[in-house]
Protein backbone atom coordinates (compact mmCIF):
# COMPACT_ATOMS: atom_id res chain seq x y z
CA UNK A 1 0.00 0.00 0.00
CA UNK A 2 1.37 3.27 -0.90
CA UNK A 3 0.81 5.08 2.64
CA UNK A 4 2.14 2.15 4.23
CA UNK A 5 6.10 1.92 2.76
CA UNK A 6 7.53 3.69 -0.35
CA UNK A 7 9.37 0.83 -2.85
CA UNK A 8 12.73 0.34 -2.22
CA UNK A 9 13.81 2.44 -5.23
CA UNK A 10 11.90 5.60 -3.95
CA UNK A 11 12.93 5.44 -0.24
CA UNK A 12 15.06 8.70 -0.33
CA UNK A 13 12.15 10.47 -1.41
CA UNK A 14 9.89 9.07 1.41
CA UNK A 15 12.82 10.58 3.31
CA UNK A 16 13.38 13.48 2.33
CA UNK A 17 9.36 14.30 2.43
CA UNK A 18 9.61 13.09 6.24
CA UNK A 19 12.44 15.97 6.43
CA UNK A 20 10.87 18.56 5.50
CA UNK A 21 14.00 18.80 1.95
CA UNK A 22 10.68 19.21 -0.25
CA UNK A 23 13.11 20.90 -2.84
CA UNK A 24 15.22 17.39 -2.87
CA UNK A 25 12.51 15.17 -3.04
CA UNK A 26 10.34 17.49 -6.22
CA UNK A 27 13.87 16.95 -8.01
CA UNK A 28 13.87 12.97 -7.11
CA UNK A 29 10.52 12.76 -8.06
CA UNK A 30 10.87 14.26 -11.29
CA UNK A 31 14.01 12.14 -12.18
CA UNK A 32 12.02 8.78 -11.03
CA UNK A 33 9.11 10.28 -13.39
CA UNK A 34 11.08 9.81 -16.70
CA UNK A 35 11.77 6.10 -16.11
CA UNK A 36 9.35 3.48 -17.43
CA UNK A 37 6.35 2.90 -14.62
CA UNK A 38 4.29 0.10 -13.90
CA UNK A 39 0.76 0.50 -12.16
CA UNK A 40 1.89 0.06 -8.26
CA UNK A 41 4.99 2.43 -8.91
CA UNK A 42 2.51 5.04 -10.44
CA UNK A 43 0.34 4.93 -7.27
CA UNK A 44 3.30 5.39 -5.02
CA UNK A 45 4.90 7.88 -7.24
CA UNK A 46 1.76 9.72 -7.17
CA UNK A 47 1.53 9.45 -3.70
CA UNK A 48 5.10 11.27 -2.89
CA UNK A 49 4.10 13.99 -5.37
CA UNK A 50 1.44 14.46 -3.44
CA UNK A 51 2.87 14.65 -0.38
CA UNK A 52 6.14 16.57 -1.54
CA UNK A 53 3.34 19.76 -2.71
CA UNK A 54 3.50 18.41 -6.65
CA UNK A 55 -0.67 17.60 -7.42
CA UNK A 56 -0.54 17.87 -11.18
CA UNK A 57 2.38 15.43 -11.38
CA UNK A 58 0.16 13.04 -9.62
CA UNK A 59 -2.66 13.84 -11.60
CA UNK A 60 -0.46 13.07 -14.65
CA UNK A 61 0.20 9.70 -13.07
CA UNK A 62 -2.90 8.85 -12.70
CA UNK A 63 -5.26 9.77 -15.41
CA UNK A 64 -4.91 6.68 -17.22
CA UNK A 65 -6.65 4.56 -14.37
CA UNK A 66 -9.11 7.08 -12.27
CA UNK A 67 -12.08 8.87 -14.13
CA UNK A 68 -13.90 11.40 -11.46
CA UNK A 69 -17.11 9.91 -12.97
CA UNK A 70 -16.24 6.41 -11.21
CA UNK A 71 -16.35 4.29 -14.62
CA UNK A 72 -13.57 1.53 -14.85
CA UNK A 73 -11.01 2.90 -17.47
CA UNK A 74 -11.19 0.58 -21.21
CA UNK A 75 -7.63 -0.34 -21.11
CA UNK A 76 -6.69 -1.07 -17.01
CA UNK A 77 -9.77 -1.53 -15.24
CA UNK A 78 -11.28 -0.34 -12.15
CA UNK A 79 -9.14 1.96 -10.02
CA UNK A 80 -8.81 0.75 -6.60
CA UNK A 81 -9.50 3.04 -3.67
CA UNK A 82 -5.87 3.40 -3.23
CA UNK A 83 -5.97 5.50 -6.74
CA UNK A 84 -8.81 7.28 -6.21
CA UNK A 85 -7.62 8.75 -2.64
CA UNK A 86 -4.43 10.28 -4.65
CA UNK A 87 -6.49 11.05 -7.33
CA UNK A 88 -8.64 13.29 -4.81
CA UNK A 89 -5.91 14.92 -3.05
CA UNK A 90 -3.93 15.56 -6.55
CA UNK A 91 -7.48 17.53 -7.30
CA UNK A 92 -7.72 19.18 -4.08
CA UNK A 93 -3.79 19.88 -4.36
CA UNK A 94 -4.69 22.28 -8.01
CA UNK A 95 -8.00 23.28 -6.08
CA UNK A 96 -10.42 21.39 -7.71
CA UNK A 97 -12.64 21.06 -4.73
CA UNK A 98 -15.90 19.72 -5.64
CA UNK A 99 -14.29 17.24 -8.32
CA UNK A 100 -11.78 16.15 -4.89
CA UNK A 101 -15.37 16.01 -2.75
CA UNK A 102 -16.76 13.60 -5.28
CA UNK A 103 -13.73 11.47 -5.62
CA UNK A 104 -13.24 10.82 -1.80
CA UNK A 105 -16.81 11.02 -0.45
CA UNK A 106 -17.30 7.46 -2.83
CA UNK A 107 -14.63 5.70 -0.77
CA UNK A 108 -14.91 4.17 2.84
CA UNK A 109 -12.76 5.94 4.90
CA UNK A 110 -12.94 2.80 7.04
CA UNK A 111 -11.39 1.12 4.41
CA UNK A 112 -8.69 3.34 3.91
CA UNK A 113 -8.28 5.86 6.81
CA UNK A 114 -6.18 8.40 5.13
CA UNK A 115 -9.31 9.55 3.81
CA UNK A 116 -10.93 10.88 7.07
CA UNK A 117 -7.91 13.63 6.38
CA UNK A 118 -7.84 13.97 2.95
CA UNK A 119 -12.07 14.66 3.46
CA UNK A 120 -11.18 17.47 6.48
CA UNK A 121 -9.02 19.16 3.75
CA UNK A 122 -11.68 19.40 1.58
CA UNK A 123 -14.12 20.58 4.10
CA UNK A 124 -11.64 22.84 5.37
CA UNK A 125 -11.61 24.80 2.04
CA UNK A 126 -15.35 25.55 1.96
CA UNK A 127 -15.17 26.46 5.99
CA UNK A 128 -16.97 23.18 7.01
CA UNK A 129 -14.96 22.92 10.32
CA UNK A 130 -17.67 21.66 12.06
CA UNK A 131 -18.85 18.96 9.61
CA UNK A 132 -15.17 17.71 9.80
CA UNK A 133 -15.05 17.00 13.69
CA UNK A 134 -16.43 13.89 13.87
CA UNK A 135 -14.90 12.33 10.76
CA UNK A 136 -12.06 13.01 12.34
CA UNK A 137 -12.50 11.91 15.77
CA UNK A 138 -13.61 8.81 14.23
CA UNK A 139 -10.30 8.48 12.51
CA UNK A 140 -8.60 9.01 15.10
CA UNK A 141 -9.47 5.40 16.53
CA UNK A 142 -8.68 3.82 13.68
CA UNK A 143 -6.42 0.83 14.55
CA UNK A 144 -4.75 0.43 11.45
CA UNK A 145 -3.20 4.36 10.71
CA UNK A 146 0.11 5.00 10.13
CA UNK A 147 2.31 6.95 12.15
CA UNK A 148 1.62 9.93 9.56
CA UNK A 149 -1.86 9.40 9.02
CA UNK A 150 -2.36 9.58 12.64
CA UNK A 151 -0.49 12.76 13.04
CA UNK A 152 -2.27 14.16 10.34
CA UNK A 153 -5.66 13.93 11.83
CA UNK A 154 -4.61 15.15 15.13
CA UNK A 155 -3.77 17.93 13.12
CA UNK A 156 -6.50 18.70 11.38
CA UNK A 157 -8.97 17.86 14.93
CA UNK A 158 -7.21 20.50 16.46
CA UNK A 159 -7.44 23.28 13.38
CA UNK A 160 -11.15 22.09 13.06
CA UNK A 161 -11.80 22.76 16.76
CA UNK A 162 -9.55 26.29 16.37
CA UNK A 163 -11.63 27.58 13.79
CA UNK A 164 -14.92 26.23 13.72
CA UNK A 165 -16.59 25.84 17.30
CA UNK A 166 -13.39 28.04 19.05
CA UNK A 167 -12.54 24.93 21.70
CA UNK A 168 -9.82 26.84 22.43
CA UNK A 169 -8.60 24.63 24.96
CA UNK A 170 -8.69 21.12 23.14
CA UNK A 171 -7.02 22.47 20.37
CA UNK A 172 -4.33 24.02 22.64
CA UNK A 173 -3.91 20.55 23.91
CA UNK A 174 -3.84 18.37 20.54
CA UNK A 175 -1.64 20.94 19.17
CA UNK A 176 1.07 21.63 21.98
CA UNK A 177 1.16 17.66 21.87
CA UNK A 178 1.19 17.44 18.02
CA UNK A 179 4.11 19.80 18.39
CA UNK A 180 6.45 17.86 20.93
CA UNK A 181 5.97 14.39 19.44
CA UNK A 182 7.65 16.30 15.73
CA UNK A 183 10.77 18.03 15.40
CA UNK A 184 12.27 19.53 12.64
CA UNK A 185 13.87 16.76 11.81
CA UNK A 186 11.00 14.41 11.93
CA UNK A 187 7.94 15.18 10.24
CA UNK A 188 8.76 18.94 9.70
CA UNK A 189 6.15 20.07 7.73
CA UNK A 190 3.18 18.72 10.64
CA UNK A 191 5.47 20.43 13.40
CA UNK A 192 5.82 24.01 11.36
CA UNK A 193 1.88 23.32 11.03
CA UNK A 194 1.14 22.70 14.69
CA UNK A 195 3.31 25.68 15.41
CA UNK A 196 1.52 27.69 13.22
CA UNK A 197 -2.14 27.03 14.56
CA UNK A 198 -1.19 27.54 18.43
CA UNK A 199 0.44 31.06 16.82
CA UNK A 200 -3.10 31.18 16.21
CA UNK A 201 -4.36 30.06 19.35
CA UNK A 202 -2.69 32.06 21.23
CA UNK A 203 -3.54 35.78 18.70
CA UNK A 204 -7.31 34.57 19.12
CA UNK A 205 -6.78 34.68 22.98
CA UNK A 206 -4.97 37.77 22.86
CA UNK A 207 -1.81 36.23 24.22
CA UNK A 208 0.35 38.37 21.99
CA UNK A 209 3.60 36.99 23.29
CA UNK A 210 2.81 33.39 23.02
CA UNK A 211 2.10 33.69 19.67
CA UNK A 212 5.37 35.52 18.88
CA UNK A 213 7.35 32.40 20.43
CA UNK A 214 5.23 30.06 18.40
CA UNK A 215 6.22 32.49 15.39
CA UNK A 216 9.54 33.10 15.92
CA UNK A 217 10.09 28.91 16.29
CA UNK A 218 8.72 28.74 12.83
CA UNK A 219 11.20 31.58 11.70
CA UNK A 220 14.06 30.00 13.08
CA UNK A 221 13.42 26.76 11.37
CA UNK A 222 12.67 28.56 7.94
CA UNK A 223 16.26 30.34 8.53
CA UNK A 224 17.90 27.15 9.12
CA UNK A 225 16.98 24.85 6.04
CA UNK A 226 14.76 27.15 3.63
CA UNK A 227 14.31 24.34 1.79
CA UNK A 228 11.46 23.09 3.89
CA UNK A 229 8.84 25.48 2.28
CA UNK A 230 7.13 24.05 -0.17
CA UNK A 231 8.05 24.75 -4.13
CA UNK A 232 4.79 24.65 -5.85
CA UNK A 233 5.76 22.70 -9.31
CA UNK A 234 4.33 20.88 -11.65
Amino acid sequence: MAAKSAHKAYKPIQDAIQAGQMGQAQSLIHRASRTKLGRAKRLQLAYLSNLAFMPARALELLQSVVRIDGRASAKRGSATDEERAEYGRALYGIGANTQARRVLEAIDARKLPRVYSLLASVRFREWDWNTAIPSLREGLEHPKLTDHERLLIRQDLGIALLHGPGEFKEAREILEKLAEDTSAENFRRVHLEACHMLAQEAYHRQDNKRAERWLDRMEGLFAAEPDSVPRLVA
